[in-house]
């Protein structure tokens, strides 16, 4: 049997394919994690990241032997980084880096509507400019998005 584990950093993207139960690597796959910088900032390149993303797990699975034997996958993304998906499941809008700070006017603006208990008790963390809470109300205030009709995705999710 075996698991795989895939690890989306901020810097690198790693897979490993472990044989169970004793957890020996087999085999393991890597890249650099696609960014596109913008006038705006840092944004995670959602398509180059899925499409290696998907060589990845090709390659490891197809290194096996009886590749039937992959038991699941567990995925690890950066942060609070997300994509916003429409109805059809395309990706829509950027996908702001957990590290950019060109949400730190919308902390400011929730800072002044809402206390840090508030918005602790409706999300359950602390209110940070890196949340996705501030990346989708840039979002909002600076693309041409309709909120009502798209879904919120964590990069691990999507």
């Amino acid at each position: 049997m075996y698991s795989i584990g895939v690890d989306i950093g901020t810097t690198n993207c790693k897979l490993c394919v472990f044989e169970l139960p004793s957890l020996k690597l087999v085999n393991s796959f890597s890249f650099v994690t696609p960014k596109v910088i913008t006038k705006y900032g840092s944004d995670f390149d959602i398509t180059a990241l899925y499409n290696q993303l998907e060589k990845g797990i090709i390659e490891i699975i197809g290194s096996l032997s009886d590749p039937e034997q992959v038991k699941n996958i567990a995925i690890a993304s950066v942060g609070e980084s997300g994509v916003l998906i429409d109805e059809k499941g395309d990706v829509v809008g950027p996908a702001i880096t957990w590290y950019d700070t060109r949400t730190k006017n919308n902390l400011a603006d929730i800072n002044t509507k809402f206390s840090d208990d508030e918005l602790y008790t409706i999300t359950g963390i602390p209110i940070h400019s890196n949340y996705s809470l501030t990346k989708i109300l840039w979002i909002k205030e600076n693309c041409d998005i309709n909120l009502n009709k798209v879904k919120w995705l964590c990069i691990a999710e999507y």
